[in-house]
């Protein structure tokens, strides 16, 4: 989902909000509450790197160490999902490595 600003709200108060809803797009991607267009990592993925672009246009509206502080909190998560999504990238490689040997043996 795209971000979308309200006319009735102040820019930081709507960056606020987009951040936040990010923020519960991703745990819902992680807890299995949403469906997922792609794996449900990359899309958790894409909800933090959405929240961290929201968060970063109100960075000098809440102040450099709390926008410090909250940017290295979704930095530090989004390394967590990394090992994960590259655990799933090698699955699907060997995956995709033994039906090019299967297809190769049968011919």
């Amino acid at each position: 989902m795209s971000f979308q600003l309200r006319r009735n709200q102040i820019l930081g108060a709507n960056l606020q909000r987009i951040c936040r809803k990010q923020v519960e797009g991703a745990l819902e991607m992680v807890r299995g509450e949403k469906e997922a267009n792609d794996t449900p990592v990359h899309e958790t993925r894409k909800h933090l790197k959405k929240a961290r672009a929201a968060l970063q246009m109100v960075s000098d509206e809440i102040g450099r160490p709390r926008f410090k502080k909250q940017d290295h909190c979704f930095r530090d998560i989004a390394r967590l999902i990394s090992d994960v999504r590259d655990a799933e990238v090698r699955l699907q490689t060997v995956r995709q490595l033994q039906e090019i040997t299967r297809r190769t043996s049968q011919q």
